[in-house]
């Protein structure tokens, strides 16, 4: 009988991008990946910390903004490429084909696909909505998100992220099913 999945075994597969079971090797694997990132944040954080405190004696604003926009810039693209890479690296995301069926992968990459797209789209939107109302001042939040262009804006960046999100995992299993392809002739030879 087959074990069924715990919520926190589903995100974990999820943020790590692994497609099949999480097996033993790939468990320990992203522990050891999420451990060391997780070292490199506390250590970074513990001196960003310490820069910001004395920053904010002389221009508390400006090191508010510069603090924001390093470590988002820090998390976002310094923590997420080391994971992705490691992940690449120690083929914890690499799957066989023969182990699952196609039709099923197929359903799996358009959910995931329009799930990504809405929560990015939604995200974005609201993101959006907070910046321009703090910035331009012009508009309130509510008239932001309810204006009929921002909506069109919203949902056509909502559109083209989840079609360039579905474009890469076609790409990506295109490639997984020529290495299958050519792995089975070098078999049959």
């Amino acid at each position: 009988m087959k074990q069924k999945e715990t919520w926190s075994i589903k995100i974990m597969k999820h943020f790590y991008g692994i497609q099949g079971p999480l097996d033993e090797y790939r468990y320990q694997e992203i522990n050891r990946i999420g451990n060391q990132a997780f070292m490199f944040l506390w250590a970074y954080l513990l001196i960003a910390n310490m820069m910001a405190v004395f920053g904010a004696l002389i221009n508390p604003e400006v090191t508010l903004w510069i603090y924001i926009m390093v470590n988002s810039f820090v998390v976002i693209f310094g923590v997420s490429v080391y994971i992705i890479w490691q992940s690449k690296k120690s083929q914890v995301t690499e799957f066989e084909l023969e182990e699952v069926n196609l039709p099923a992968i197929k359903k799996k990459m358009i959910r995931s696909t329009l799930i990504g797209s809405l929560l990015y789209g939604g995200l974005m939107f609201v993101y959006n909505a907070l910046m321009a109302t703090h910035f331009e001042q012009e508009h309130s939040f509510t008239d932001y998100l309810l204006s009929a262009h921002n909506i069109r804006v919203g949902l056509l960046q909502t559109f083209f992220f989840g079609l360039l999100m579905f474009l890469f995992q076609i790409i990506y299993f295109k490639k997984k099913q020529k290495v299958a392809e050519k792995r089975e002739e070098i078999e049959r030879d």
